[in-house]
């Protein structure tokens, strides 16, 4: 799989050992709720949201203490809030005033004004001495790079359904986590986990998923999900067994990096169900013959493997970006579809394949391979003989 990037040695260095813990989920699972149990806990992320009122003397309301630090920057129960592009988003926290157990607001009405608070920011908890616990409300749809970063003594995280992105290195360091916590397995499935530099998945450090209180080991991927995001549920080692329904057309890098199913997996080219995800081990390399029926080619599945020649079955539906992007000495591509799979616009990027590399297809299909992306890149397109 693809190499990860080095991470801040020096983060690791400032970490600090105060023990960060954000509430789990309860369970109760029944049958006819689904595999993972029906969304009636208790503490569930719509319960957890504080919505705090300041009147024109700048008293809180329900005993919150408040102060204003400038014109868009607020302390509110030891935690500095900026107002900015229409919401708030925490920044910090204040040494003297905070507790050791945060409570992110889900709203401030101020001076006339509400203000959603809509992302924990970029390191607010960055190597936090103090910080014991933390509830995230289901206003918050961003965890921004390093957000977390440095508690080593951070245990457990659960993750609002209203979080779409989570941030590089969002987690660094959390060597002390055992779970996350979610309630909406979908919704987990759509975070666009930012994953260019570090490590964004709490997973990785935490290796076990529970949604409503009950841990997953036996994966069933919704039927309402199109795609799997890049690291959705890497480093889960709790996963022993994953299953990808038809409704899937698009499958990120490292989507299953790391889990136990994928661990349990002897070395060579890895397939699920009838996806192709990538490989585990040595690199592939020379002549590859993807397998009979299968449907997929997940996102950066052979990137910078020395490829001669790949030959792809007619049952290929979807390949993903970067699939054979750096296969820099891949000179010939069967493709036996008789319609062009539809293949992500940079799936051959830097892979020189105007130049070098020849497309052999049905017959019949050569025109349509022409005018399609970025079929119609490669430099000779012929038929199959």
């Amino acid at each position: 799989m693809k190499v990860r990037n080095i991470f801040n040695v020096l983060l690791l260095l400032a970490v600090c050992a105060g023990t960060c813990t954000i509430s789990s989920c309860s369970t109760d699972d029944t049958e006819e709720n689904g595999p993972y149990g029906a969304n009636n806990d208790n503490n569930s992320s719509q319960n957890l949201n504080i919505v705090v009122t300041v009147d024109a003397n700048g008293n809180a309301d329900g005993g919150h203490q408040f102060s204003r630090i400038n014109e868009t920057t607020f302390l509110i129960d030891g935690l500095k809030y900026k107002y900015e592009k229409g919401s708030l988003k925490v920044i910090g926290y204040d040494h003297v005033f905070f507790s050791g157990i945060a409570h992110v607001i889900s709203k401030l009405i101020y001076n006339g004004r509400t203000m959603n608070v809509t992302s924990i920011g970029n390191g607010a908890f960055n190597n936090c001495n103090g910080l014991t616990s933390v509830t995230i409300p289901n206003s918050v749809t961003s965890i921004d790079n390093e957000a977390f970063a440095g508690c080593r003594s951070l245990t457990s995280v659960t993750i609002p359904n209203s979080v779409t992105r989570i941030g590089y290195n969002a987690f660094y360091g959390c060597s002390g986590m055992t779970s996350v916590h979610i309630t909406d397995l979908s919704a987990w499935c759509k975070i666009d986990f930012f994953s260019i530099e570090g490590v964004p998945n709490p997973l990785y450090y935490a290796h076990h998923l529970y949604i409503n209180g009950k841990e997953i080991k036996n994966l069933i991927i919704p039927n309402d999900i199109t795609t799997i995001k890049d690291n959705a549920f890497e480093g889960c080692t709790g996963l022993t067994s994953i299953t990808i329904p038809n409704s899937v057309t698009s499958i990120g890098g490292d989507a299953f990096y790391g889990t136990g199913w994928y661990n349990a997996q002897p070395d060579g080219i890895l397939y699920l169900d009838n996806w192709l995800i990538g490989y585990k081990g040595t690199k592939p390399t020379g002549d590859v013959t993807i397998n009979s029926g299968t449907r997929g080619i997940a996102d950066d599945a052979f990137s910078n493997c020395r490829l001669t020649s790949v030959t792809i079955p007619g049952s290929v539906t979807s390949i993903g970006l970067h699939a054979f992007s750096y296969c820099i000495i891949l000179t010939e591509v069967y493709c036996l579809a008789m319609t062009p799979p539809n293949a992500n616009p940079y799936a051959f990027d830097w892979t020189d394949i105007a130049k070098q590399t020849t497309l052999h297809v049905p017959a019949g299909s050569i025109e349509s391979y022409r005018a399609t992306r970025p079929w119609s890149s490669f430099m000779r397109i012929v038929a199959i003989e």
